[in-house]
């Protein structure tokens, strides 16, 4: 379907979601979903063939690439912010489930993107891949330089705000650990000996 509409390059967004709102049964099916279209993808050889996030950034993440990723993936610093049609600026995501936070009104014919990143979830916004963003959980793992923490409105909850692993975390190891695994199958077997270079299993991370 991507190909019939005959784009050159489309990303693929994770609905917005977090523990309030977020049923886990729909874990796996992503997943596949992802897994399954990654690997039409990856193995399409033909000349039209889309570059489509977020497989694009996670082989970058993967081969080590520096200055790599988005408000969902890697360690970079957030580069986007959603300013409405009316000069609005929010934080994207935060527009569904998370109505009971009070956030600051923001306008850009008022205000500063400087007085904007003094505010507490701006700044977490803007960090949100860093460790003082993260929670322990998150900075423990061994691929959250690949992971990245996801997205800042995907890990909150009552208790913990902001402090949680995505609700997205099952999938985007199982999507990670596939990429990976289909990288190091194609992977030639001495480079991997001298780089010392194996599998990921996700039942190790």
């Amino acid at each position: 379907m991507i190909k019939n509409i005959e784009v050159a390059s489309c990303s693929l967004l994770f609905r917005d979601a977090n523990y309030i709102n977020w049923d886990s049964a729909k874990t796996q099916p992503i997943a596949n979903w992802l897994i399954t279209l990654f690997d039409i993808w990856f193995n399409d050889t033909s000349d039209d063939k889309p570059s489509i996030a977020p497989f694009t950034i996670l082989i970058n993440l993967l081969l080590g690439l520096e200055n790599v990723g988005n408000d969902t993936f890697g360690r970079s610093d957030n580069t986007s912010i959603l300013v409405l049609s009316n000069g609005e600026i929010k934080v994207t995501g935060t527009e569904e489930g998370l109505e009971w936070i009070k956030l600051p009104s923001f306008n850009i014919k008022q205000n500063s993107f400087s007085e904007i990143f003094e505010e507490d979830i701006f700044r977490a916004y803007y960090d949100l891949h860093t460790d003082d963003v993260l929670c322990k959980t998150c900075q423990k793992c061994k691929i959250v330089d690949i992971c990245g923490g996801g997205r800042l409105s995907h890990r909150y909850s009552k208790e913990n705000f902001f402090k949680n692993p995505t609700v997205y975390c099952e999938v985007m190891k199982s999507l990670t650990v596939h990429i990976q695994n289909k990288l190091m199958e194609k992977m030639p077997v001495d480079l991997k000996e001298k780089l010392s270079l194996k599998k990921l299993n996700i039942n190790e991370l």
